[in-house]
């Protein structure tokens, strides 16, 4: 398998070709498509079989993917508890590099973002809550920043690479758990600790 690229306009993102490849997601199929800090795999969380595909890519047969949106209002269909503090990071540094560790309402913890991308917000729109998007590139490599590299990686391996340019942050979001008492940076990335604390308080 020769993998698609498509390339679509990172400002002003083509409706066409936006809905072409939001409806290929969920058909079953994985799409590469840019956020304002590395390059994700798009996939389809209800569909179990493409979601194997994507444990096998990523050598991750356990741990969870966290989900993309576009919209607060996702966080609803996802379920998901939102108290005064997340709230606040919510409101703070959404759409943009930060992932929150969130609990359900069935009591399942799950990963969710918001990017700051005009192609990413325009592609999440059309499908929906339920895509899951670990970053652009096999395990042990960089995150791919670009079209061209997330193809050299994963040419074969996935079906479509949209490609809007080198992304703009470059390293991958922060994320913070809000299951806990008191909120944890699991991850570093471009919101430090110190922007967070003013948000919320020290943690």
């Amino acid at each position: 398998m020769i993998t698609e690229v498509i390339h679509i306009d990172p400002i002003k993102p083509e409706p066409e070709k936006i809905k072409y490849t939001a409806q290929a997601v969920k058909k079953g199929k994985l799409v590469v498509f840019p956020t304002e800090t590395v390059y994700g795999i798009a996939a389809y969380a209800k569909n179990e079989k493409t979601m194997e595909r994507l444990r096998k890519l990523k050598d991750r047969p356990k741990n969870p993917f966290s989900f993309h949106v576009a919209s607060k209002n996702s966080l609803k269909e996802l379920n998901c508890n939102i108290d005064k503090t997340t709230k606040k990071l919510i409101d703070k540094f959404w759409p943009g590099p930060l992932t929150l560790i969130l609990k359900t309402k069935a009591n399942k913890n799950i990963g969710v973002r918001m990017p700051a991308h005009a192609v990413a917000n325009a592609f999440l729109k059309k499908t929906g809550p339920w895509v899951v998007a670990p970053s652009a590139n096999l395990k042990d490599e960089d995150p791919a920043q670009t079209a061209e590299a997330a193809f050299d990686s994963l040419n074969g391996l996935v079906d479509i690479i949209i490609d809007s340019g080198k992304t703009e942050v470059g390293i991958s979001s922060t994320v913070v758990d809000m299951t806990k008492s008191r909120p944890e940076i699991l991850r570093k990335g471009s919101i430090s600790k110190k922007e967070i604390e003013k948000v919320i308080g020290k943690i």
